[in-house]
């Protein structure tokens, strides 16, 4: 049986725990798909991201401003348009990371499921209490 493709380091056999600084064993990484090991996300601060890409829009705008004849008369006149409506859709996408930021703490704060329900959809006013209430009765259909 050959090992094509794949080489064995000589120091460790395989199977040999891998060990931290002091030498003990180290836990086993949490391992994804394929037995790569899971990645966690990135902690970012994401208005922070969005204003500077407002700012950069709109430097780009107010720089080509005093060009726009010469855009226009060259055909390259919607580029004064595509920077205004980048830091319009950068000011459209803040409210959103607002209410992202706020439902993510909420369901840090009170579990994963918290105000779902079964079909992971959110529930609304007075069927949040209802949930685990029984089945709805047939109305109009009598037994026999």
């Amino acid at each position: 049986m050959t090992t094509q493709g794949r080489r064995r380091r000589a120091e460790e056999p395989e199977g040999t725990p891998e060990r931290d600084p002091s030498g003990r064993t180290a836990p086993p990484a949490p391992r994804g798909r394929a037995g790569r090991p899971k990645l966690e996300p990135m902690q970012i601060n994401e208005a922070k991201v969005i204003w500077i890409g407002i700012g950069l829009w709109a430097a780009a705008f107010l720089i080509l401003l005093p060009f726009r004849k010469d855009l226009i008369s060259d055909g390259h006149g919607w580029w004064l348009y595509t920077c205004l409506a980048g830091a319009g859709l950068g000011m459209v996408g803040l409210p959103m990371v607002g209410r992202r930021k706020t439902v993510m703490a909420r369901e840090t704060e009170h579990g994963r499921d918290a105000g779902r329900d079964g079909g992971g959809r959110e529930r609304k006013g007075k069927d949040r209490n209802k949930a685990a209430k029984s089945k709805p009765k047939n109305k109009g259909r009598g037994r026999r």
